[in-house]
């Protein structure tokens, strides 16, 4: 079940359901598996030259907290079945893993501080 507390998206690829999360496990996961820096590789994921094993490396990153039994070639196969689904799924998951913007984050810290 996806905990948007902790950034998780739920999505269908391919007719499946899956949970997304792009957490800081999966950024270094996405590190491994393609021996650069996650910052990198993210910021081509917005540019019209994003690489295939870019797109494929991020959905199976983000794939593995919830669905570990996901290979590299699975995260492939998924995008080969349902592209545009994996795509937005890797988006929202991207998205929901951003830090708060300044007054959502001020707001979120004033709350976990303050004495009732």
């Amino acid at each position: 079940m996806a905990n948007a507390m902790k950034g998780d998206v739920g999505a269908v690829i391919a007719g499946q359901q899956f949970v997304l999360r792009m957490d800081m496990n999966a950024m270094c996961e996405l590190e491994a598996e393609l021996g650069e820096p996650a910052a990198g590789v993210l910021g081509r994921m917005a540019a019209p030259q994003a690489f295939m094993r870019d797109i494929r490396a991020i959905l199976w990153a983000s794939l593995r907290r919830h669905h570990s039994g996901v290979t590299i070639e699975g995260a492939g196969d998924l995008l080969h079945e349902d592209g545009a689904g994996a795509r937005a799924a890797i988006l929202s998951a991207l998205s929901a893993s951003a830090p708060p913007s300044g007054d959502d984050a001020e707001k979120k810290a004033t709350a976990a501080t303050a004495r009732p």
